[in-house]
């Protein structure tokens, strides 16, 4: 069977299942209903993509989905599915959780580019600033109003 890797585009996704983390009672009369997963990230996270990860807004939309036992963490660049099974992520999940990180990404790249444009702004406005400051400095002379004797 074929790997799908997702285009590298430089948003954040998920790529695969690390099977080594899954129970090893996986298989068995014993193997648990539900369980963690691990997935694997597509890069690091930024901290605008975490935040949005872990908060109350995801469990949200993850709830409205059909999934309200689904909890979702993030250590480094991987992703801890938590209350689900492979069974869960192969019927649909997967393709939510797929959705929720492009749509994180998404905007966070927005947000980045908002805060950059800020940045952009205000350092203009210190140039600014710092050039109308200097401008007056330079026009200060220290002359005297008399000549000397």
């Amino acid at each position: 069977m074929p790997v799908i890797r997702p285009a590298d585009d430089g948003h954040l996704g998920l790529s695969r299942v690390l099977a080594t983390t899954l129970p090893d009672a996986l298989g068995t009369p014993e193997a648990p209903d539900r369980y963690s997963v691990t997935a694997m990230l597509t890069r690091r996270p930024s901290h605008f993509e975490i935040a949005a990860i872990h908060s109350r807004e995801t469990s949200d939309r993850l709830d409205r989905a059909g999934y309200p036992t689904v909890e979702l963490s993030v250590s480094d660049r991987r992703l801890q599915i938590a209350n689900t099974s492979l069974e869960e992520l192969r019927d649909g999940l997967s393709t939510v959780l797929a959705d929720l990180i492009r749509d994180i990404s998404l905007d966070g790249r927005e947000n980045a580019a908002a805060l950059a444009e800020i940045q952009e702004d205000r350092s203009q406005e210190e140039l600014d600033r710092v050039s109308a400051v200097l401008e007056i400095a330079e026009s200060v002379h220290f002359l005297p109003s008399r000549p000397a004797r």
